[in-house]
């Protein structure tokens, strides 16, 4: 005889995307707000730099050499005008669509390529520390890798464009969900 038991687990909050449903234990590893709040405050923090030093080097704003200035210093290190252009419009665009969240990981990609071939091509025989060092291009590619692997969060227009998201049901609450049904058959 086959007797079949069925096991209904009631969904318990996810204690990483829902804020003020920390356990008991464990608050110092896991985060204070929603993850999408801080993806959006990392997308808008770095992005606002990209755009200035974007600026710089394309509008020559901020005291930078613009963008003849750009091209003809990178052409100095053997870089193509055509790079130091992409280079320079990667990070005033890439900033941009960062903040706005829209291509966030095309943008992201593109700002941390940048940032690798600036540590490469420059940086990398200055040392670590200093005002011409890798540090601070390692930290601004870094954060844009986070951003490609990790996605723009909730908070985008990627995510405001995309369909992928499935339709949630108003009429069950979030603690009355049903995470599995199990059949155990014997």
């Amino acid at each position: 005889m086959i007797k079949e038991r069925i096991i209904i687990q009631k969904e318990v909050p996810d204690t990483y995307t829902t804020p003020g449903t920390l356990p008991q234990h464990g608050w110092l590893v896991r985060p204070l707000v929603d993850v999408s709040l801080g993806l959006l405050l990392m997308r808008l923090l770095v992005g606002g730099i990209f755009i200035a030093h974007g600026a710089q080097k394309v509008l020559g704003a901020f005291g930078g050499p613009g963008l003849e200035g750009t091209a003809h210093f990178m052409g100095q290190m053997g870089i193509p005008a055509y790079l130091a252009y992409a280079a320079a419009f990667t990070e005033l665009f890439g900033g941009i669509a960062l903040i706005v969240g829209l291509l966030s990981r095309l943008s992201a990609l593109g700002l941390t390529i940048t940032m690798g071939v600036a540590i490469v091509m420059v940086h990398l025989s200055k040392g670590f520390f200093g005002p011409e060092g890798y540090e601070y291009p390692l930290l601004l590619g870094g954060a844009a890798l986070v951003l490609f692997l990790v996605g723009p969060g909730r908070y985008s227009m990627d995510e405001a464009l995309s369909h992928k998201r499935t339709q949630r049901s108003n009429t069950i609450s979030q603690t009355d969900k049903v995470r599995d049904i199990n059949v155990v058959r014997r």
